[in-house]
């Protein structure tokens, strides 16, 4: 029996009504929905004509449910199971705070050219904050196994859409000035830090984002506990200089297969409508070489702990691009990491558990 979902909006709320079976295998497409859908509505499932939930998929209803998520019309099996879950969630918190499932949230605020999309991703027994900067076209959205990784070792994680991406303001992938995006940036860590109480905060910027977090590292590096850049576009950029110096960019967008060794990552990434598939845009990238520009021109990292993480077949920020421009950035505590035959997205490569452990340790390590 297969699942079929129905969308309608109520007033203020996004109603799915959904009927047949629900298994694990449909989750990924109702969370998608959520994040597609919803924008800032609130978010009903309306089960009435469900006949059977899958056992394993309980957990992730529940968690919904205390995300925000209103279950009506849920048959009293089910109420029962989800009663039962979270007590069973409830008793192993209190034998393991650091296993505390995430309190996944969503919202926005105004940033410095628009409205800016924010996920948080909270731990009420956090002992640090992680922020994270994605990669150009891309969404936060991307990152969800690996927050709910750094949750599960006692971070609150926080990361916007930049300006121009996912559910974020603004033209896309259309970025004028990234010292605005730097500030969006800051204004995220403020948010997380307000939150949570002022926990030491470590920086995690992929690809373009790794870009923004060492700018962000030189301005406001005094707020940071620790930085980590994976695959970061730093040094000069050939692609960059070569696309700018064509009279006209040609439509050739990103090929997936150079993101991960993992095919099903490059088919998830090109059917994601929340993922930018078009070409680089001019003004994006004269600003991403000003930025360039500055970094190598502007203060080391200095006493800032620095994790810097790379592929070494990675063929959209070549691992001697970075080494080049992070030369002149890494200061006294600065630890390097390549991984043989890898590709551009570490945190989606076939060895992401490798490289996610290494992340957890660095984060403990310099939070202590």
């Amino acid at each position: 029996m297969t699942l079929k979902i129905q969308k309608s909006v109520a007033g203020e709320c996004v109603v799915f009504t959904l009927s047949g079976r629900i298994e694990m295998e449909h989750l990924a497409e109702l969370q998608r929905l959520f994040e597609i859908e919803t924008q800032d509505l609130a978010v009903v499932l309306d089960m009435k004509e469900v006949k059977l939930v899958d056992r394993d998929a309980l957990s992730s209803l529940a968690r919904w449910e205390l995300d925000g998520v209103k279950l009506e019309n849920c048959p009293a099996y089910i109420r029962e199971w989800i009663v039962q879950e979270r007590a069973g969630r409830n008793r192993s918190q209190r034998g393991n705070q650091s296993m505390t499932d995430a309190i996944h949230r969503i919202g926005s605020f105004q940033g410095s050219e628009g409205k800016i999309s924010v996920r948080a991703w909270q731990n009420p027994a956090a002992r640090h904050l992680v922020v994270i900067a994605h990669g150009y076209g891309e969404h936060i959205g991307r990152y969800e196994h690996v927050a709910q990784r750094l949750v599960a070792t006692g971070s609150s994680v926080w990361g916007p859409d930049h300006l121009g991406h996912g559910r974020s303001d603004g033209e896309r992938a259309l970025v004028r000035d990234f010292e605005h995006v730097v500030d969006d940036l800051d204004h995220v860590v403020a948010m997380a830090r307000e939150s949570h109480h002022e926990l030491p905060v470590v920086l995690i910027g992929h690809s373009m984002g790794g870009m923004i977090a060492a700018r962000y590292a030189q301005c406001h590096g005094g707020a940071l506990a620790g930085l980590i850049l994976s695959s970061p576009a730093l040094g000069r950029l050939e692609a960059v200089e070569q696309l700018l110096a064509l009279p006209q960019i040609a439509d050739v967008p990103i090929d997936p297969a150079v993101l991960s060794r993992d095919s099903a990552v490059g088919e998830a990434y090109a059917s994601d409508p929340l993922v930018y598939h078009g070409p680089f845009k001019r003004q994006t990238l004269e600003s991403m070489r000003t930025t360039l520009v500055a970094i190598d021109t502007g203060p080391g990292f200095g006493e800032l702990p620095t994790l810097w993480l790379h592929g070494s077949d990675d063929k959209l920020v070549p691992i001697e691009s970075a080494r080049t421009g992070l030369a002149k950035l890494r200061g006294a505590v600065f630890t390097e990491r390549s991984y043989e035959s890898a590709r551009h997205e570490l945190f989606n490569e076939t060895n992401q558990a490798e490289v996610l452990g290494e992340v957890s340790n660095f984060i403990d390590r310099v939070t202590r």
